[in-house]
């Protein structure tokens, strides 16, 4: 919630190996090892794709993120993690991690053959939204590797501000986050006027916990935001993280 893209945004990834945050600027990054921090920040960049399916090709859209998609971005320069969530039969998600914007900007032609390769499937253009990490955090390690199953939750939401999104996340939403139980990871970043924030979960039951507090915090949000906040939500059925994250990494 990426590069992937247009099958993309089947959106987010078997975050038990995928996630991110904002990370130390002195870290040692290789696509082999883990992620190793020492001290300064450095902020890691996303890319979200929400996507729209014609009517029957979800199967074939899964498939070719799975098989085709995925795997071709092995060895890519700065990519981190990349992963695929359905919402539903006819809309997905995917997002992906990335070192930095350069590398993600780098991946551009790629991105834009995907989608032609899907034109077949796509139902329209996909919503493509990039940016740096503002807020993010690990809850628990995410190996690198592949894999399933994580229920992810992605929501965008029209703001006033990104101050005052950035504030009222940080000071409602992520304490909610640091309390719950079976939560893997969570993270947010603007693009415009528009806030994209997900956390990823051991399963749609440990997220529904949440939700009254959720929907406790959105109360006191006035002044926050300019529309209300729509979630998309699914479990991964394809990702992948090229590098460890380990629990505690926070921004």
């Amino acid at each position: 919630i990426l590069n992937a893209c247009w099958v993309s945004c089947l959106a987010s990834f078997n975050f038990r190996r995928r996630s991110w945050a904002i990370i130390s600027l002195e870290q040692a990054i290789t696509k082999k090892d883990t992620i190793k921090i020492r001290g300064k920040e450095k902020i890691m960049y996303a890319r979200i794709n929400l996507i729209k399916i014609k009517d029957d090709k979800k199967e074939q859209a899964m498939s070719m993120m799975t098989e085709e998609i995925i795997p071709s971005y092995e060895g890519t320069e700065g990519l981190l993690s990349m992963g695929a969530v359905m919402c539903d039969d006819t809309t997905g998600l995917n997002m992906s991690i990335w070192t930095d914007k350069a590398s993600s900007d780098a991946t551009e032609s790629n991105l834009q053959s995907n989608i032609e390769k899907g034109a077949e499937i796509l139902d329209g253009a996909p919503e493509i939204y990039r940016g740096d990490l503002a807020l993010g955090a690990i809850y628990e390690d995410r190996p690198a590797g592949s894999g399933e199953g994580d229920y992810a939750r992605v929501v965008f939401a029209k703001v006033e501000s990104e101050e005052a999104v950035t504030n009222f996340l940080k000071e409602k939403i992520f304490p909610i986050y640091k309390e719950a139980e079976g939560i893997y990871v969570a993270g947010f970043v603007m693009d415009g006027d528009t806030a994209v924030s997900w956390n990823f979960w051991e399963s749609e039951e440990a997220a529904n916990k949440a939700i009254p507090k959720f929907e406790e915090a959105l109360s006191s949000a006035e002044g926050v935001f300019t529309d209300e906040p729509t979630p998309y939500t699914g479990n991964f059925y394809a990702g992948k993280n090229w590098i460890d994250f380990p629990k505690g990494m926070q921004g």
